[in-house]
């Protein structure tokens, strides 16, 4: 089985290796396969820590820094690289959060919900209405945990949903393999396990983008 601190380093070590692929071996496919596997896993972790932190407030709060600071050296990114990047990742993850608020509320809370997918889709946010999507069958497939086979079939329904989502409209078609994630996530345990170092688990997307940028301008 599989803890949440594992699952962390997987997204983490998979997320990174996606980026060495685009930006050092933009054709070498394989690297942004297993990239896939990244963002279904820190939607999944985002949708427990919305449901047990102490603090929803604080961890929103923690979450909209980041994603500033992160947007921050998006600009850097497009800038030396000439790539057209979305609204970085960690600003996708802000408008989740809001999602599953208005979700846990229900009722007319439903229209925040497509209120956001939709804001998350014009406004070219990193994944955009489908991850938001995903974070709100998350929310509720993370309450299911107990009964395993409805939470195994409900997990591949919501990221089968999210990888057909994410192609709609795309000959990009390797987002369909972010259903991958569903192997370590069905075998999720519930459990912390050994946590990710604080400061290493917050500040490591903006720092590694940093990383990747300044030994891409070395090498250029």
């Amino acid at each position: 089985m599989i803890s949440s601190a594992a699952l962390q380093w997987i997204a983490l070590i998979t997320m990174t290796l996606d980026h060495i692929g685009l930006y050092f071996f933009p054709n070498q496919i394989l690297f942004r396969i297993i990239g896939r596997i990244a963002m279904p896993i820190f939607v999944f972790t985002l949708a427990e820590g919305f449901i047990h932190t102490k603090s929803r407030q604080k961890y929103f709060m923690r979450l909209g820094m980041l994603g500033v600071i992160s947007e921050i050296v998006m600009i850097l990114m497009r800038q030396y690289t000439g790539y057209d990047l979305q609204i970085n990742v960690v600003m996708t993850l802000a408008l989740c959060f809001i999602a599953m608020l208005c979700a846990e509320r229900g009722g007319v809370g439903w229209f925040g919900v497509a209120a956001i997918a939709v804001a998350a889709y014009l406004f070219n946010f990193e994944y955009g209405a489908p991850a938001v999507l995903l974070a709100v069958a998350f929310y509720f497939i993370c309450n299911l945990r107990d009964f395993h086979v409805t939470y195994a079939v409900t997990l591949a329904l919501a990221l089968g949903a999210f990888a057909y989502a994410t192609t709609i409209n795309s000959h990009w078609t390797v987002q369909a393999y972010s259903a991958l994630a569903f192997v370590p996530l069905a075998f999720y345990s519930g459990e912390k396990g050994r946590r990710i170092p604080y400061r290493l688990n917050y500040w490591y997307y903006p720092a590694h983008l940093l990383v990747l940028l300044a030994i891409r301008l070395m090498l250029h």
